[in-house]
């Protein structure tokens, strides 16, 4: 079968401040992710994983969102949500969860959850920025 399916690119989807770089950079395939389009490959899968494991690669992954929790029941929430106790989290500290995200804790009672799959050397070209509240 040779056909290739395409994605055509409209203002119902929107893009990410990185995309113009990342059409540059010569990005051939897009998928959609959290309503935003998300680069899959660009020169081919194969080529790609292997500068991944061998190389530095940048990607675009700005479609990953940032989930904020916070009130009087977010450590308790935090804590259901995820293996770690939480509850030894201090203050402005960044704790990763599992193998794929992490949990910043802001101020008391205010986390912020990360799903940056940063143990895949995917890297996020901005920083992580969290207001702190009071």
């Amino acid at each position: 079968m040779n056909f290739k399916p395409e994605i055509s690119f409209s203002t119902r989807i929107r893009k990410s401040p990185f995309f113009e770089s990342t059409m540059k950079w010569g990005c051939k395939g897009f998928t959609v992710y959290n309503k935003m389009y998300m680069p899959t490959y660009y020169k081919t899968f194969v080529d790609d994983y292997w500068s991944l494991v061998s190389d530095v690669t940048l990607w675009d992954v700005a479609g990953e969102r940032q989930v904020e929790i916070k009130g009087k029941d977010a450590e308790r929430f935090v804590e259901f949500i995820t293996p770690r106790d939480i509850s030894k989290c201090k203050v402005k500290s960044i704790w990763f969860i599992l193998d794929w995200s992490l949990i910043i804790k802001s101020v008391f009672s205010v986390y912020w959850f990360c799903t940056h799959l940063l143990s895949k050397l995917q890297f996020t070209p901005f920083p992580l920025f969290y207001k702190e509240v009071g």
